[in-house]
C-alpha cells in the first residue's frame, strides 16, 4: 500500500498567471507496489514540481457565464534515482485546458503532454492525455453564499505513455494505453471546497 499527499501552494504573479510549487509527503510505501506515473500534481510519485498557469483567454458571455482557457507548464524533478529499473532525470509538463461555465452547465475539454529528459540511455517513456468534463449544478444549489454550493462533474480521461528505454533500447513491458471514466462531487462553502469521486477504467491496453 503507498500513501501520499501532496501539498501545492500557488501564488497568483497577476490575475491571469499564477506560479505553483508541489511537494510530495509520502506517508506510507509498500517497495513491492509497481510504480505508477501520473501527471503533474497526482500524488503517485515523489516529485518536485514548479508550475506556471497562464489564462489565455476569459469572456464573459452573460450573467455568470464564462468562456476560458489556460496554459500550463511545470518543470518536475524526481527525488529517487531510479523507478522500475529505469534512471530517473527531469521531465518538463505541458497542458491546456478550454471550456465554458455558467451557473447551471460546465463543458470543458484539455489535452497535456509530459517528457522525461535521458540519463545514461535510460528515459521513462512519455505520456499524452485527454479529457472531456461536463457538469452541472442543479437550481436549488443556485442560490448565493452561505447557501450551500454543490454540483457534480462527469469526466472522461484517455492516456497513452510510451515505452520506457533503458540503455538505448525500449523496455517490454512498459507502456500503454488506458481510459477512465470519472464521476466528481464538488461542494463549495466559502472559500473552501471539497471535491472527491470514483474513476473507473472502461478500457486497458498496459504492457
Amino acid at each position: 500500500r503507498t500513501v501520499m499527499v501532496r501539498p501545492m501552494l500557488g501564488y497568483g504573479l497577476s490575475e491571469d498567471l499564477q506560479a505553483t510549487l508541489s511537494v510530495p509527503v509520502p506517508l506510507a510505501r509498500d517497495p513491492s507496489a509497481p510504480v505508477v506515473r501520473g501527471f503533474t500534481r497526482m500524488p503517485a510519485t515523489r516529485d518536485v514540481e514548479v508550475g506556471l498557469g497562464w489564462r489565455l483567454q476569459r469572456r464573459g458571455t452573460g450573467v455568470g457565464a464564462r468562456q476560458e482557457s489556460t496554459l500550463w507548464l511545470a518543470v518536475d524533478q524526481p527525488l529517487d534515482d531510479t523507478r522500475g529499473g529505469v534512471e530517473t532525470s527531469p521531465g518538463v509538463f505541458a497542458g491546456l485546458v478550454t471550456g465554458y461555465a455558467s451557473r447551471t452547465v460546465y463543458v470543458w475539454t484539455g489535452a497535456a503532454y509530459r517528457r522525461f529528459a535521458g540519463a545514461d540511455g535510460d528515459r521513462t517513456g512519455d505520456s499524452r492525455m485527454g479529457s472531456l468534463v461536463v457538469g452541472y449544478r442543479p437550481p436549488w444549489f443556485q442560490e448565493d453564499y452561505p447557501s450551500p454550493d454543490w454540483r457534480g462533474f462527469v469526466e472522461v480521461v484517455g492516456e497513452w505513455t510510451r515505452e520506457d528505454v533503458v540503455d538505448g533500447r525500449e523496455l517490454p513491458g512498459t507502456g500503454g494505453r488506458q481510459v477512465f471514466l470519472a464521476f466528481t462531487l464538488l461542494g463549495l462553502y466559502g472559500s473552501w471546497g471539497l471535491a472527491g469521486g470514483p474513476a473507473l477504467p472502461v478500457y486497458q491496453d498496459m504492457n
